[in-house]
């Protein structure tokens, strides 16, 4: 017992106490913090490599479509399309797009002369917090859809889970 309390002596001379590895509770409270804090931030970072891997995962196959493409698509689907002359254009995207009437729903549809600028404008607006979608649900009251492959952009909003199943199945056989 004597060597056990000359240990502790020597430990407590080198400034080492058996109190040295025990928190206080504020101090266990600001260490779940950290930890809590750290989980998000890596949550966070997580989302973003999530995000911009799938904005490079849908590039498609490179295949240039045009708005006659996508609502050939659309139809082949079985979706009910109609074109509308009023143009479409936000001001996060590089190119003007045209609005279709796909089952009730208006559809705007981005052309973009090449893949790589289609990619490039989904990653430049992606970092401004995705506008797009927050534009639209004020806009609209729906929650807002984005679909991309190729060099097309889709932009929608739709309460019905199935109409989005089938537009995102239809411009995903665009880079087939």
């Amino acid at each position: 017992m004597t060597a056990t309390v000359e240990a502790a002596k020597r430990d407590a001379s080198h400034g080492v106490s058996m109190n040295t590895f025990i928190l206080t509770v504020p101090q266990r409270r600001w260490a779940n913090l950290c930890i809590a804090l750290s989980l998000v931030l890596l949550g966070l970072f997580l989302t973003v490599v999530a995000t911009e891997s799938r904005i490079g995962a849908h590039a498609g196959t490179g295949t240039i479509v045009g708005i006659d493409g996508v609502v050939r698509a659309l139809r082949e689907d079985g979706l009910d399309v109609a074109q509308i002359s009023q143009p479409a254009e936000h001001p996060l995207l590089d190119v003007a797009g045209r609005a279709l009437q796909v089952n009730g729903a208006t559809v705007e549809v981005y052309v973009y002369p090449s893949v790589a600028r289609r990619v490039a404008d989904e990653q430049r607006w992606n970092e401004r917090v995705m506008g797009l979608t927050t534009m639209l649900e004020a806009t609209d009251g729906a929650p807002a859809r984005i679909a991309s492959v190729n060099n097309v952009l889709l932009l929608f909003a739709s309460d019905d889970p199935a109409l989005l199943v089938k537009i995102t199945h239809a411009i995903g056989s665009l880079s087939a």
